[in-house]
């Protein structure tokens, strides 16, 4: 008779479908990130050439009405007779600067209103919490359309629109994460030892 032994039973199986399906959805993340930083990467590369070149004039309506794409026009003409691919690097180009403006503005009004409420002490904390809460909760489409009434509708409006109303986020954001490093054990000996706040 031989006893049975577990270990000598147990052959090498085939991966789960668990397994399998975590294998698949790394896969296709990293298609749909290739795809995405290809998709990004044109149109900046269109943005960066239409500084220096363009086919056409903006408003150039001299290719014919609706013409089909050919050696005149890669992409064809609208309705207008304006060329479709001098449209589309034109629009990339004020995609990224749009893109860009209201990030750099988001970036510097809100990691500066963060820190300042982070450092602050009893109530101008308070007040800078509130301005950034009543800035959060200010609709985007009003905030746009009162700068366009003060300014002009401009582009530079829509960036700063887009930027003041993304720079609470940032923001609370920063505050919160400023608080959690100001508790911390290194920064409480440094205090304590005499350390400038710079």
């Amino acid at each position: 008779m031989t006893s049975a032994n577990p270990l000598e039973s147990t052959a090498p199986t085939a991966p789960t479908a668990s397994a399998a399906s975590a294998v698949k959805r790394r896969a296709n993340r990293s298609y749909t990130l290739i795809t995405g930083c290809t998709v990004a990467g044109l149109i900046v590369l269109l943005a960066l050439v239409s500084f220096l070149w363009l086919p056409y004039a903006p408003d150039d309506t001299s290719g014919g009405r609706l013409a089909p794409p050919g050696a005149d026009h890669l992409l064809g003409t609208d309705k207008l007779g304006r060329d479709l691919f001098t449209q589309v690097m034109t629009g990339s180009r004020i995609a990224v600067e749009a893109g860009l403006g209201s990030v750099l503005i988001a970036a510097t009004v809100g990691v500066t209103l963060g820190v300042l409420a982070a450092f602050a002490q009893g109530w101008l904390d308070d007040t800078l919490s509130a301005f950034l809460d009543i800035l959060i909760a200010f609709p985007t489409l009003l905030l746009a359309m009162l700068i366009v009434a003060a300014r002009s509708a401009t582009l530079e409006s829509a960036i700063l629109a887009i930027g003041l109303a993304q720079s609470a986020v940032v923001g609370r954001v920063v505050r919160v994460l400023a608080k959690r490093v100001l508790a911390q054990d290194y920064i409480t000996a440094a205090r304590t030892s005499g350390t400038s706040w710079l």
